[in-house]
């Protein structure tokens, strides 16, 4: 994978598409963005909370919480040798709490796996 890729579909990806794979999607309303929080994990998704953000200068640690009620597999990180990750602590059963430390300047990419067979990834850029 090139740097700078990871978001641009691959022709297995648009194929499968093309040949039937079925997508869906679900609109909810939120007036407020707690309730769009909660929106998201009442539906098994992540409610994400990010400090100071997803694009942090290089010397900065960043800490996030994950929100759900999937169970977390693991993280793992794009670039290993240049990123430090922690867990922290858990608030509760359902709100884990990390902290990462990138060194590579440019995007770095997150995969959290859950649930034993799926990731999501966000990306961090430094």
């Amino acid at each position: 994978m090139e740097i700078g890729q990871y978001n641009i579909k691959t022709k297995s990806e648009r194929n499968k598409w093309r040949y039937g794979t079925e997508y869906g999607f679900r609109i909810e309303w939120a007036n407020s963005y707690n309730e769009m929080r909660d929106i998201l994990y009442k539906n098994h998704l992540f409610d994400t909370r990010i400090v100071p953000g997803m694009t942090i200068p290089q010397d900065l640690t960043a800490k996030f919480a994950l929100r759900s009620k999937n169970k977390i597999d693991s993280i793992i990180v794009e670039y290993p040798e240049f990123t430090e990750t922690k867990y922290l602590k858990s608030n509760n059963t359902d709100t884990e709490i990390y902290e990462v430390n990138f060194k590579k300047l440019g995007e770095n990419m997150l995969s959290i796996y859950y649930n034993g067979n799926k990731k999501t990834k966000p990306v961090y850029c430094i």
